[in-house]
């Protein structure tokens, strides 16, 4: 074998090794597009989802107060239409959070956030009660004992 031989040999198999190298970088760059395309489309939007839920969760939270807070009925009133209004939204964004879960842990979840929301519902409705009877104190008592445990049990699931 002469020197032309090796040299061409040597040519050929560095072209070979560019061509596998350029090969599995090719490879590894569409499974790492594969990799970001599911992390755009499912992982973002459901966490976006879940700072959706926790904001309006907040917003029934800041209403509950104002009510408590209210320092007339007619003012509690329109605050309670408005309170209304978040609790169906709120309802509303986690059933979207649901439509969105794939997996049986995702649904399992937002099953604990429903039960949760509901007796959530349920404790601001007694302050709300309380507030319009007249009874302030048990009104401002139940909303920190009752609905509070239940805000901050949906917080820590979502």
């Amino acid at each position: 074998m002469n020197i032309r031989h090796r040299i061409l040999m040597l040519v050929l198999m560095t072209l070979s090794a560019l061509l596998a190298i350029g090969t599995y970088s090719v490879y590894k760059s569409r499974t790492n597009a594969t990799a970001v395309r599911i992390v755009t489309e499912g992982v973002v939007p459901s966490a976006l989802a879940s700072a959706d839920l926790l904001s309006r969760l907040k917003d029934v939270q800041l209403s509950a107060r104002a009510i408590v807070s209210a320092p007339d009925l007619e003012q509690a009133n329109q605050i309670t239409a408005r309170l209304e209004q978040q609790k169906l939204a709120l309802t509303q964004s986690l059933q979207a959070q649901g439509n969105q879960a794939d997996s049986k842990s995702q649904q399992g979840l937002i099953a604990q956030v429903n039960e949760s929301l509901h007796d959530y519902f349920g404790a601001i409705n007694d302050t709300v009660h309380f507030k319009l009877a007249g009874n302030n104190v048990m009104a401002e008592a139940n909303l920190n004992a009752n609905a509070a445990v239940y805000q901050r049990e949906i917080e820590q699931i979502v």
